[in-house]
Protein backbone atom coordinates (compact mmCIF):
# COMPACT_ATOMS: atom_id res chain seq x y z
CA UNK A 1 0.00 0.00 0.00
CA UNK A 2 1.25 3.46 -0.82
CA UNK A 3 0.13 5.20 2.34
CA UNK A 4 2.93 6.64 4.45
CA UNK A 5 1.52 5.87 7.89
CA UNK A 6 1.52 2.15 7.14
CA UNK A 7 4.87 2.06 5.38
CA UNK A 8 7.01 4.27 7.62
CA UNK A 9 7.68 1.57 10.23
CA UNK A 10 8.43 -1.01 7.56
CA UNK A 11 10.90 1.29 5.82
CA UNK A 12 12.87 1.76 9.05
CA UNK A 13 12.96 -1.98 9.70
CA UNK A 14 13.90 -2.74 6.10
CA UNK A 15 16.73 -0.19 6.22
CA UNK A 16 18.04 -1.74 9.44
CA UNK A 17 17.87 -5.21 7.92
CA UNK A 18 19.61 -3.99 4.77
CA UNK A 19 22.46 -2.57 6.89
CA UNK A 20 22.73 -5.86 8.78
CA UNK A 21 22.78 -7.91 5.57
CA UNK A 22 25.55 -5.73 4.11
CA UNK A 23 27.86 -6.97 6.87
CA UNK A 24 27.20 -10.66 6.20
CA UNK A 25 28.88 -12.79 3.58
CA UNK A 26 27.61 -16.16 2.49
CA UNK A 27 28.77 -18.00 -0.58
CA UNK A 28 26.09 -18.57 -3.17
CA UNK A 29 25.35 -22.18 -4.01
CA UNK A 30 24.48 -22.96 -7.58
CA UNK A 31 21.61 -25.35 -8.24
CA UNK A 32 22.30 -28.51 -10.20
CA UNK A 33 21.17 -26.93 -13.46
CA UNK A 34 24.02 -24.43 -13.04
CA UNK A 35 21.83 -21.46 -13.87
CA UNK A 36 19.83 -20.36 -10.87
CA UNK A 37 21.62 -19.46 -7.63
CA UNK A 38 20.19 -20.78 -4.40
CA UNK A 39 18.98 -18.24 -1.88
CA UNK A 40 21.67 -17.02 0.46
CA UNK A 41 22.16 -13.72 2.24
CA UNK A 42 22.99 -12.11 -1.10
CA UNK A 43 19.60 -13.15 -2.47
CA UNK A 44 17.80 -11.69 0.52
CA UNK A 45 19.88 -8.52 0.29
CA UNK A 46 19.02 -8.11 -3.39
CA UNK A 47 15.30 -8.61 -2.73
CA UNK A 48 15.38 -6.24 0.22
CA UNK A 49 17.30 -3.62 -1.73
CA UNK A 50 14.73 -3.78 -4.57
CA UNK A 51 11.84 -3.49 -2.08
CA UNK A 52 13.38 -0.40 -0.48
CA UNK A 53 14.03 1.15 -3.86
CA UNK A 54 10.41 0.51 -4.84
CA UNK A 55 9.11 2.08 -1.60
CA UNK A 56 11.33 5.13 -2.05
CA UNK A 57 9.76 5.82 -5.45
CA UNK A 58 6.18 5.81 -4.10
CA UNK A 59 4.16 8.98 -3.79
CA UNK A 60 2.94 9.67 -0.26
CA UNK A 61 -0.82 9.85 -0.70
CA UNK A 62 -1.74 10.57 2.89
CA UNK A 63 0.10 11.43 6.07
CA UNK A 64 -2.05 11.50 9.21
CA UNK A 65 -2.05 14.36 11.66
CA UNK A 66 -0.10 13.52 14.82
CA UNK A 67 -2.31 12.66 17.78
CA UNK A 68 -5.89 11.38 17.60
CA UNK A 69 -5.97 10.83 13.83
CA UNK A 70 -2.79 8.75 13.95
CA UNK A 71 -4.06 6.87 17.01
CA UNK A 72 -7.37 6.13 15.27
CA UNK A 73 -5.70 4.81 12.14
CA UNK A 74 -3.27 2.68 14.16
CA UNK A 75 -6.00 1.13 16.32
CA UNK A 76 -6.54 -2.59 15.86
CA UNK A 77 -9.88 -2.66 17.70
CA UNK A 78 -13.05 -3.26 15.71
CA UNK A 79 -14.80 -0.22 17.23
CA UNK A 80 -13.02 3.02 18.06
CA UNK A 81 -14.59 6.20 19.40
CA UNK A 82 -13.02 9.25 17.80
CA UNK A 83 -14.37 12.73 18.43
CA UNK A 84 -13.16 16.28 18.31
CA UNK A 85 -13.64 19.70 16.83
CA UNK A 86 -14.62 20.37 13.24
CA UNK A 87 -11.68 20.19 10.85
CA UNK A 88 -9.66 17.68 12.86
CA UNK A 89 -9.58 15.08 10.09
CA UNK A 90 -12.15 12.62 11.46
CA UNK A 91 -14.05 12.21 8.19
CA UNK A 92 -10.88 11.88 6.13
CA UNK A 93 -9.56 9.28 8.56
CA UNK A 94 -12.79 7.33 8.00
CA UNK A 95 -12.16 7.57 4.27
CA UNK A 96 -8.56 6.34 4.58
CA UNK A 97 -9.04 3.62 7.21
CA UNK A 98 -10.82 1.06 4.98
CA UNK A 99 -7.92 1.10 2.54
CA UNK A 100 -6.00 -1.29 4.76
CA UNK A 101 -8.67 -3.94 4.11
CA UNK A 102 -9.25 -3.37 0.39
CA UNK A 103 -6.76 -6.07 -0.53
CA UNK A 104 -8.98 -8.67 1.14
CA UNK A 105 -11.60 -10.32 -1.04
CA UNK A 106 -15.22 -9.49 -0.25
CA UNK A 107 -14.41 -6.73 2.24
CA UNK A 108 -17.34 -4.35 2.68
CA UNK A 109 -17.60 -1.00 4.38
CA UNK A 110 -20.18 1.72 4.84
CA UNK A 111 -19.53 5.42 5.25
CA UNK A 112 -22.45 7.63 6.26
CA UNK A 113 -22.66 11.40 6.60
CA UNK A 114 -25.39 13.56 8.08
CA UNK A 115 -25.94 15.61 4.92
CA UNK A 116 -25.59 14.93 1.19
CA UNK A 117 -23.12 17.82 0.67
CA UNK A 118 -20.83 16.27 3.30
CA UNK A 119 -21.14 12.86 1.64
CA UNK A 120 -20.50 14.29 -1.83
CA UNK A 121 -17.37 16.00 -0.54
CA UNK A 122 -16.01 12.70 0.79
CA UNK A 123 -16.91 10.92 -2.45
CA UNK A 124 -14.91 13.52 -4.39
CA UNK A 125 -11.94 13.04 -2.06
CA UNK A 126 -12.23 9.26 -2.48
CA UNK A 127 -12.18 9.64 -6.28
CA UNK A 128 -8.75 11.27 -5.99
CA UNK A 129 -7.35 8.92 -3.35
CA UNK A 130 -8.64 5.39 -3.97
CA UNK A 131 -7.48 4.87 -7.60
CA UNK A 132 -3.97 5.99 -6.61
CA UNK A 133 -3.89 3.77 -3.52
CA UNK A 134 -5.38 0.78 -5.37
CA UNK A 135 -4.92 0.91 -9.14
CA UNK A 136 -7.94 -0.76 -10.67
CA UNK A 137 -10.35 0.60 -8.04
CA UNK A 138 -13.54 1.75 -9.77
CA UNK A 139 -16.26 4.13 -8.60
CA UNK A 140 -19.71 2.94 -9.69
CA UNK A 141 -21.75 6.11 -9.91
CA UNK A 142 -25.15 4.46 -10.29
CA UNK A 143 -24.60 2.16 -7.29
CA UNK A 144 -22.68 4.82 -5.32
CA UNK A 145 -20.02 2.28 -4.40
CA UNK A 146 -16.36 1.51 -4.87
CA UNK A 147 -15.20 -1.78 -6.37
CA UNK A 148 -11.64 -2.92 -5.78
CA UNK A 149 -9.64 -5.48 -7.76
CA UNK A 150 -9.75 -7.88 -4.80
CA UNK A 151 -13.51 -8.20 -5.16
Amino acid sequence: MQIEFLASGWIKELNEMEDWLKTRTVSMKVKKDGKEPAWGVEGYYSTLHNALKSLADKEILFQPHPGPQTDFLAASEREVFYGGARGGGKSYALLVDPLRFCGEAYHTGLLLRKTMPELRDLIEHSKKLYPKAYPGAKWREQDKEWRFPSG
